[in-house]
């Protein structure tokens, strides 16, 4: 049984109204860690050649520090461009739990927002890749389209695969 300060109907729409908030926040700082992202890890990753000079430069996350940080653990170490699905279910989570109302239908939205999560970053990854798996992979496109999810899926695709394999999964899956 449940704490009564977690029945209250004040507690509930109290956290509703955080997730719907976090919701926010967190998808634009992913959004906007897509477009400033590259000069954004300049000040983040520590050691780099520039880390003197760029110390006192300011972040260009539209949500800075914090966004900054935020986007580059969705989106870089993510999943890409399928990150901004995260906040999307917690907004639709939000929603519910606040307002007691589905803007979309909660377990479908879960089910294929995860799908969209992981084959989002694959197929960008596999149609902008260049390379093969003993000389590695290089990206045509931003790295941050893709995230590290997409890079890890590629490889693993790939290596299990072959490069027509993957295609053929990607076709059918999509």
């Amino acid at each position: 049984e449940l704490p009564a300060w977690m029945n209250d109907p004040r507690t509930r729409k109290i956290t509703g109204i955080v997730v719907t908030f976090l919701a926010l926040f967190l998808f634009f700082a992913s959004l906007s860690f897509l477009f400033t992202g590259h000069h954004d890890l300049r000040l983040m990753v520590p050691g780099s050649a520039e880390e003197e000079a760029t110390a006192r430069e300011a972040y260009r996350n539209m949500l800075g520090f914090l966004g900054a940080h935020a986007g580059y653990a969705l989106v870089h170490h993510g999943f890409g461009l399928g990150a901004l699905f995260i906040p999307f279910l917690l907004f639709l989570y939000g929603i519910k739990i606040w307002l007691k109302k589905s803007l979309l239908p909660l377990g479908k939205s879960t089910r294929l927002s995860l799908l969209g999560m992981l084959y989002i970053p694959l197929v960008i990854a596999f149609i902008f890749h260049e390379g093969n798996r003993e000389e590695g992979y290089q990206l045509t496109c931003n790295d941050n389209l893709v995230g590290f999810a997409g890079k890890y899926m590629l490889d693993l695709a790939a290596y299990n695969l072959g490069g027509f394999g993957t295609f053929m999964v990607l076709l059918l899956a999509g």
